[in-house]
């Protein structure tokens, strides 16, 4: 049986008080939603500015418009060529201050509803984490897009955003489907491409276990510094490792009978697993490093902006 095993030494953290074993992912999801909200306050704070300097070209135009009807009206015959030859200036200044205004206010309506979309967003997430607060969930589905569906056994869900994904439970992205899953407590983000079947597992003490049997992912974990600066206020948090599982593709659509496993380190890592072709696995390293390990005893370190192809006899194609 081959099997992969991607791996870096993560950190452990010490707990002195034990938080909600959720709050990683419900506070992860929140500092986005905030981040967007402070975005979208400071964008309707520029545009509120720029309205009123379009008011004021506004008011300027129609002053200048009508000191030309009146030089028209009771000007010399210069003041009234000269008022002839500006009123088609000023009558286009007017028209595009006027425009300029009607942008910016379609503009500012779009960012307002963008920001009710976030509190409705926030206010649902609230909800959700007093719902898990003392429960094991294995992940939190951040946004789903077309057919993409949760099952476990005989029972199939279609996903949502804020799905809970329970340990044991498979999301698949149909044909037009995508998808983008919380991990690792908050830490890592897990985006699922079109025709990909993916498995949350049974997570141990010291690591979270995921399989991907099909398809194309993209995994982002933050830098454990990074993250535990971000959580400082809602109780020390445990840093956990990503195994990923991969088995042989004969096993297609089954899941793994064994434990295959591969692991992210916590420093920063981004990487791709694309299992779309005629191999096992293709891994690319965007960030950090990343060990592969051929259950056989075959290691190799992957550095960022490098490659390996996995193929079925357990043979690694490095491409740099």
């Amino acid at each position: 049986m081959c099997a992969v095993i991607i791996s870096l030494a993560t950190s452990r953290v010490s707990i002195s008080q034990e938080p909600s074993p959720n709050v990683g992912l419900c506070m992860s999801i929140y500092f986005e939603i905030e981040k967007l909200k402070m975005k979208y306050e400071e964008s309707v704070k520029k545009i509120d500015s720029e309205i009123v300097k379009a008011e004021e070209n506004i008011k300027e135009a129609n002053r200048l418009l009508a000191e030309i009807q009146k030089a028209k009206v009771y000007g010399t015959d210069k003041e009234k060529k000269d008022a002839i030859q500006a009123e088609p200036l000023a009558n286009k200044a007017l028209i595009k201050a006027k425009e300029t205004k009607r942008i910016l206010l379609l503009r500012r309506l779009e960012y307002l509803m963008e920001l009710e979309r976030l509190n409705t967003e926030e206010e649902k997430l609230s909800e959700l984490c007093k719902k898990i607060s003392s429960t094991k969930v294995g992940g939190l589905s951040r946004s789903c897009f077309g057919d993409v569906r949760i099952s476990r056994d005989n029972e199939v869900n279609q996903c949502t955003v804020y799905s809970i994904i329970h340990e044991g439970e498979r999301i698949t992205t149909g044909s037009n489907g995508r998808a983008e899953i919380v991990l690792l407590n908050g830490r890592g983000r897990v985006i699922l491409e079109n025709d990909t079947s993916f498995i949350i597992r049974e997570s141990g003490k010291d690591d979270q276990i995921v399989e991907l049997i099909d398809g194309r992912i993209k995994v982002d974990i933050e830098e454990s510094g990074s993250f535990m600066r971000r959580m400082k206020d809602w109780g020390e948090q445990k840093l956990k490792e990503l195994k990923v599982w991969i088995c042989r593709k004969y096993r297609r659509g089954e899941g793994c009978a064994v434990t295959p496993w591969a692991v992210i380190g916590p420093r920063g890592t981004s990487f791709i697993i694309d299992r779309k072709g005629d191999y096992e696995a293709s891994i690319k390293v965007l960030e950090g490093s990343v060990e592969i390990d051929i259950l056989d005893g075959k290691k190799t370190v992957l550095e960022a902006r490098s490659e390996a192809v996995l193929y079925s006899d357990g043979t690694l194609d490095l491409k740099r």
